[in-house]
């Protein structure tokens, strides 16, 4: 993100700068003021020193708090982009914590978001509506017979 002017500049700069603005603003104002009204008899000391010294007293606190207010501003952007930087972070993490799925090791049954332990078949009907059918894969099959067959008699 640029920089703002504000925030490139320090304030005294930019008040002195506002300043001079303000006096050469002001001296070409009364310059103008003096030809177009036709007062040239006036005492052209008094209306330069007038025009020269009410900007420049005045201007430069004005402006100098300004761009601490503006300095500032930039200030709590830049937290507030920070906090909501962290805040996406936090919100990802609970989003993926959200996409897990509470299993009991033991007995498989599943937590639904009250709380509730249900089947894993029951959940997933519900969840996917989809039907679920049971069967036994080669690996389980072949195991379970390992373990069974000592005690299963063969007919022959």
């Amino acid at each position: 993100m640029p920089s703002s002017f504000f925030e490139r500049f320090h304030p005294v700069t930019i008040a002195l700068l506002g300043g001079l603005l303000s006096v050469l603003a002001s001296l070409g104002l009364t310059i103008g003021t003096v030809h177009s009204v036709g007062m040239e008899a006036m005492n052209w000391s008094w209306v330069v020193s007038v025009a020269v010294l009410c900007p420049a007293l005045i201007a430069p606190p004005i402006i100098y708090f300004q761009c601490l207010a503006f300095r500032q501003i930039a200030r709590q952007k830049s937290e507030l982009i920070d906090a909501n930087r962290q805040l996406r972070a936090a919100r990802e993490q609970v989003d993926e914590l959200s996409q897990m799925l509470p299993l009991c090791a033991w007995c498989h049954r599943v937590r639904d978001d009250r709380g509730y332990w249900e089947r894993v078949e029951g959940f997933i009907e519900r969840s996917t509506r989809r039907a679920i059918t049971h069967g036994i894969c080669p690996e389980c099959r072949d195991r379970e017979m390992a373990l069974h067959a000592p005690h299963c008699k063969r007919v022959t």
